[in-house]
């Protein structure tokens, strides 16, 4: 909620002070559990998250934005309707084969590079995170980080 409610309430406070806010969010799940199940186990549940799962997914939107940064769509590309249904479409059914993460750093920059010069673009990008960055990877197990994540843990995903 503080992620969605602070930085609209106090933006200024929310800039400079994000770094503790989060620090703060970490310590209220680490103390008790610390205290619940031992400063060790503590301790390696914070070691694994850090290094197996934030490192790892930093690593990877590097390496996504890194490659599709190098993809540039070059043509008559105007924020027509049509164009935008197609982006929209072709988003929604990639992030189901190469993931939601890189269907959108893929298409997005495309998306706003079309539509640079509509008055009008808050919508299209909305139907794009939901679309592309949500909907679109529910299609198989590959399309979406924690469904890949159970199914490689052994949840049936048909």
């Amino acid at each position: 909620m503080s992620i969605a409610i602070v930085p609209l309430i106090a933006p200024h406070a929310w800039h400079v002070y994000f770094g503790k806010i989060s620090a703060a969010w970490a310590l209220v799940f680490l103390v008790p559990f610390a205290l619940g199940f031992g400063p060790q186990v503590a301790f390696a549940t914070f070691v694994h998250a850090m290094l197996e799962e934030y490192v790892s997914f930093i690593i990877l939107l590097t390496a996504l934005f890194t490659v599709a940064g190098g993809i540039c769509l070059h043509g008559d590309l105007h924020g027509s309707p049509r164009l935008n249904t197609g982006l929209l479409a072709l988003g929604t059914v990639l992030a189901s084969i190469m993931g939601t993460t890189g269907a959108a750093m893929l298409l997005i920059r495309q998306l706003l590079r079309a539509n640079e010069y509509c008055r009008h673009v808050v919508h299209r990008v909305v139907f794009f995170i939901f679309l592309v960055a949500n909907a679109g990877g529910s299609l198989s197990p590959l399309g979406d980080p924690p469904l890949f994540l159970g199914f490689l843990n052994g949840v049936s995903f048909f």
